[in-house]
């Protein structure tokens, strides 16, 4: 919801032309973190989930950050020199501070938040996942009022944003920097199974509004970025129901009731997915035009086209934590490879021809084929996902428990 009260905003300050550049340029320095934490988050939800000290981990990470943050700016630097050419000057040198700043600050609260999904802190896990969009929309709508938004400006508040949330998370998760220190070589060595899931997964969610801005150009680009921000909303309750199953789904598989569990679970999520979907597909028209104005309005498809996709991500969230409690990493990295990968070749085949609209069909079946791929990957059949009568009370109960997350 933060997101829909900021994105407005920008898009009225910027336009089509300079929303799709902004949205190129904060979906890298919202990748950067996870393509170079090398699925290191995970080792630490894992070790949190086990009940080991997580002190050395954490210490290992942040020095890990500084390499991190380095490569980043790299990253972020080259970038300007291809596919973001297009961006201005002043755009391209606030990216590449930004490529360095997100990169190690976005690596660091990512592993504490996976540590308090993990212990179930589910209020401090609100927490940190609300203060990055809360400190965005509070400095957004600051320079708009004074009427400095820009596109090098967004980048910098877009910064400003991530370093507060490692601040908080920091002080939500206390570890001195004293003591003992995990070795990084063995955190790769076990991260290496679920960095490709990590990576494409939140690749799935950005990678495509990257690459928009060369295919479909920056003014469909830019319509393209308001669907897919109205097309995430139900996002929320995938983390909600996501967060509240992953222990329950460890202890299940020493137990042996997963397959009744996650299960029970998944059908609930995916009607709780289909009813945050329809609901915001139904308020879109007014959304896209009151709030982004007419400009926009021919987003208004797009974003109906990527809400059917919606019900996917929020499925994706409970397939992953079921993947992961199975340490099915390998399975979890080919089922969102095979989604990423179908989602750019159609970008590419459909974006030039039909727009945003191609841009979001390409977006909603990349997105379906890595759930049906993760969730066949999890050893169950069609008829364990088949509905039920009790479904809806399900996806009642399987929302409250995870609402503390939201």
């Amino acid at each position: 919801m933060l997101g829909v009260v900021s994105a407005p905003i920008l898009a009225r300050a910027l336009g089509p032309d300079g929303r799709g550049q902004t949205a190129a340029a904060l979906a890298l320095t919202g990748l950067l973190p996870i393509a170079l934490s090398f699925g290191i988050p995970i080792v630490a939800r894992r070790r949190g989930a086990s009940g080991e000290e997580v002190a050395p981990t954490v210490r290992a990470i942040r020095l890990f950050g500084l390499v991190v943050g380095a490569l980043g700016g790299l990253i972020a630097y080259f970038s300007t020199l291809s596919i973001l050419e297009s961006l201005p000057h002043p755009a391209k040198f606030a990216l590449v501070v930004s490529g360095i700043g997100c990169s190690a600050s976005g690596l660091l609260w990512i592993s504490d938040v996976n540590i308090l999904i993990a212990r179930e802190r589910h209020g401090a896990f609100a927490l940190v996942n609300l203060t990055s969009g809360a400190v965005f929309t509070t400095l957004v709508a600051i320079f708009a009022l004074i009427g400095k938004i820009s596109v090098s400006a967004v980048i910098w508040l877009n910064l400003a944003a991530m370093v507060t949330t490692l601040v908080v998370s920091s002080c939500l998760l206390r570890v001195g920097i004293r003591g003992p220190r995990a070795r990084t070589r063995v955190l790769l060595v076990e991260s290496r199974r679920f960095y490709g899931a990590q990576l494409a997964e939140a690749s799935s969610y950005r990678l495509d509004q990257f690459f928009a801005l060369p295919i479909i150009g920056a003014h469909a680009a830019g319509l393209y970025s308001v669907a897919a921000t109205i097309s995430l909303l139900p996002m929320a309750v995938g983390q909600a129901v996501g967060s509240s199953t992953f222990r329950r789904f460890v202890r299940a598989t020493s137990t042996g009731t997963f397959r009744a569990d996650f299960s029970t679970d998944l059908r609930g999520a995916v009607v709780a997915g289909w009813a945050a979907s329809l609901s915001v597909a139904a308020a879109t028209p007014a959304i896209v035009v009151l709030g982004f104005g007419r400009d926009f309005s021919d987003a208004i498809i797009p974003a109906l086209i990527a809400l059917a996709g919606s019900v996917a991500v929020v499925g994706n969230y409970v397939v992953n934590s079921g993947l992961v409690a199975l340490n099915k990493g390998w399975q979890q990295t080919s089922a969102q490879f095979a989604g990423l990968l179908a989602g750019l070749v159609l970008l590419v085949l459909l974006g030039p021809t039909l727009g945003p609209s191609g841009a979001a069909l390409a977006s909603t079946l990349g997105y379906w084929l890595t759930f049906w791929c993760g969730y066949l990957a999890t050893g169950l059949g069609l008829r364990d996902l088949s509905p039920r009568v009790g479904d809806l009370r399900g996806a009642r109960d399987l929302f409250r428990q995870g609402r503390q997350g939201a």
